[in-house]
């Protein structure tokens, strides 16, 4: 690889590469756990004249987690959906200006869901469970929290920082 092709990585974008890959096995694990409860609600509701009550519900807080975790490895590779169809049709310092209020947008955002998220996480219940597994609602709703701050720091880990260009962002993943 060209030297000149080799772009300066910092702690912060590295670090959150160690807990990109982090997430990614633990996205791995909740599909494949997400996928044994459905199929164990499928096969003992079909086999057992009693079915399982807790996989539907299993599956359920498990693909929670999925989304809010899968979300921050979205955020990182910036691999929003995107309609450019108007935006690719205007001059590029347009662009550019659409693409940081772009990234603006979304850190704001983040942010905004994160404090909330938290705020309702801390204020909720902690004696409200769920009907069928008798778990604390707060580990579901705790994904939320855990998402939306993994969102936050991969947005900025991802070019958010320096609001770099999209071309740019891309090599630093």
């Amino acid at each position: 690889m060209n030297e000149k092709n080799i772009k300066k990585r910092n702690l912060y974008q590295e670090f959150m590469d160690f807990i990109d890959n982090i997430v990614k096995w633990i996205c791995i694990i909740l599909l494949g756990g997400m996928l044994f409860a459905a199929m164990l609600q499928v096969i003992t509701r079909h086999v057992f004249p009693h079915p399982l009550s807790w996989t539907e519900e299993l599956a359920r807080y498990m693909m929670l987690w999925l989304i809010f975790l899968a979300a921050s490895h979205i955020a990182k590779a910036s691999s929003y959906i995107k309609v450019t169809f108007l935006v690719d049709k205007m001059p590029e310092g347009v662009r550019k200006i659409l693409l940081v209020i772009t990234k603006l947008i979304i850190l704001v955002t983040a942010g905004y869901f994160s404090w909330n998220c938290l705020d309702v996480f801390t204020t909720t219940s902690v004696n409200e469970v769920s009907p069928a597994m008798q778990i604390s609602m707060q580990i579901p709703r705790f994904s939320l929290v855990i998402g939306f701050i993994l969102i936050f720091l991969q947005a900025l880990a991802a070019g958010g920082l320096t609001l770099l260009p999209n071309e740019e962002e891309e090599e630093n993943i």
